[in-house]
């Protein structure tokens, strides 16, 4: 199997059409981009449950990929998703102001992706998004008060800890981003089964081997904001409480309008409160009550 990295055979974040369209045979994709077609793809990447990236990958092992590959046949999508890798939380935020309350976002500019930005919105902020590559300028301008973007490592490989004095972490916006090894159905379909399963196992051992990987770095990299000079803070609870009040409340107006999405938050939902009533959870992912019951 050869590897090409993004953007070299369909445009980067594409991928899926290029599978179904059957210019790429398989992919690793990013489940946002599809989730203007098929409303869930967005929770996938930023888990609405709030689940830990392990335990999430186990709930896409067990219950994700038969949602996914369910919804992709019936509305007609030439594409399988195989197995996937969990990538490490997100910094909640890097912020060019001290943040104490929820209060403290009304006025800000904030650079935020996803469906988070209606929860920040609520608590007052204007936001905006831009690529990644344009948020450093826009911080050093004062055009953005505030960021998020992506994992500790990742984002000092952009050098955001020059433009941004405060560091807030908190797994609590985006827990994790499953990452689907997704394949073209058609093809797949007339693989034997041993090589179907090889394909399978060898994406998960790599996949977890990976995540391992990234947890290194990320620790490397927050002792790296710290020698820099950044104040870096757990997120204020304050603030973590009134995020997940609004997020989830954003969720299920989403869910009332597309049943797909519905049908895997409710799942989510659902796998959270199990492993919270098995093992528990951190405190910033216990299911609230009204899950619960």
């Amino acid at each position: 199997m050869q590897v090409q990295p993004a953007g070299a055979i369909v445009p980067a974040y594409e991928e899926f059409w290029g599978i179904h369209e059957g210019t790429l045979d398989w992919a690793l994709w990013a489940s946002t981009t599809i989730s203007g077609e098929l409303r869930f793809g967005s929770i996938i990447a930023h888990t609405a449950a709030r689940i830990p990236p392990l335990q999430f990958n186990i709930f896409m092992e067990s219950v994700g990929y038969d949602l996914t590959n369910k919804w992709y046949g019936k509305k007609g999508y030439d594409v399988y998703d195989v197995t996937g890798f969990p990538g490490t939380p997100e910094v909640f935020m890097h912020s060019t102001k001290p943040l104490r309350t929820p209060d403290d976002y009304k006025g800000m500019n904030v650079r935020i992706s996803g469906d988070a930005a209606e929860a920040f919105m609520r608590l007052g902020a204007s936001t905006v998004f831009m690529p990644a590559g344009e948020i450093y300028e826009a911080t050093m301008r004062g055009v953005i008060d505030a960021f998020e973007m992506s994992s500790p490592s990742i984002n000092l490989e952009f050098a955001y800890h020059e433009v941004a004095k405060y560091i807030y972490l908190s797994p609590v916006r985006a827990p994790t981003e499953h990452i689907p090894l997704g394949v073209k159905r058609s093809k797949w379909e007339t693989l034997p089964d041993d090589l179907k399963l090889i394909v399978r196992e060898l994406g998960r051992s790599e996949g977890l081997r990976y995540h391992t990987t990234l947890v290194l770095r990320e620790k490397e990299a927050i002792q790296a904001f710290k020698d820099y000079g950044n104040i870096v803070e757990p997120l204020p609870k304050e603030i973590e409480d009134a995020f997940k009040k609004e997020f989830d409340k954003w969720m299920d107006e989403i869910a009332a309008d597309y049943p797909e999405f519905k049908e895997f938050l409710d799942a989510e939902r659902a796998w959270a409160v199990m492993w919270y009533e098995l093992y528990g959870l951190p405190d910033w992912a216990v299911p609230p009550d009204e899950w619960r019951s």
